[in-house]
């Protein structure tokens, strides 16, 4: 299940989540160590630390899911991010619940940010409510025959 693939649930996690719609729904969740989360936003001037990451992260899962859109034509909508710095169970408690506990298959992509100054990693999750997991997964296999999506 996703909680056993993300990790520890007392640990400390910086987490921002954007919400997909359209023709599937389900959880983008961008999670960083407090210390990678500094590290990112380490530039930023003070108290503006969340909404840059929550910009970071909008930028970031914008492309997954325009790369998403354009590979398997789904319609795919993005929210406003929110954040949250809590222990990690926590976190994935408040922006996967709706599909974590029902959700087998999780898109899992690894970040790395690199600047002169700066390296900082994270994980991007993809989760969906299982009609939609069905639907992304049909739609992949629907490509990888070379059907029409």
């Amino acid at each position: 299940h996703v909680r056993e693939i993300i990790g520890h649930a007392e640990q400390g996690m910086t987490g921002v989540n954007i919400q997909i719609k359209g023709d599937v729904i389900g959880t983008v969740l961008l999670l960083l160590s407090p210390e990678n989360a500094g590290k990112l936003v380490g530039g930023v001037p003070k108290g503006q630390e969340m909404e840059a990451l929550e910009e970071y992260a909008n930028i970031i899962a914008g492309t997954a899911l325009g790369a998403l859109h354009r590979f398997l034509s789904l319609k795919l909508f993005q929210s406003v991010p929110g954040s949250a710095t809590d222990m990690l169970g926590a976190v994935v408690n408040d922006t996967v619940a709706d599909y974590g506990n029902r959700a087998d298959i999780v898109l899992l992509l690894d970040i790395q940010f690199l600047t002169e100054n700066t390296h900082a990693a994270g994980r991007l999750f993809f989760v969906f409510d299982p009609d939609s997991t069905q639907k992304v997964l049909g739609a992949a296999h629907a490509k990888a025959r070379g059907d029409a999506v």
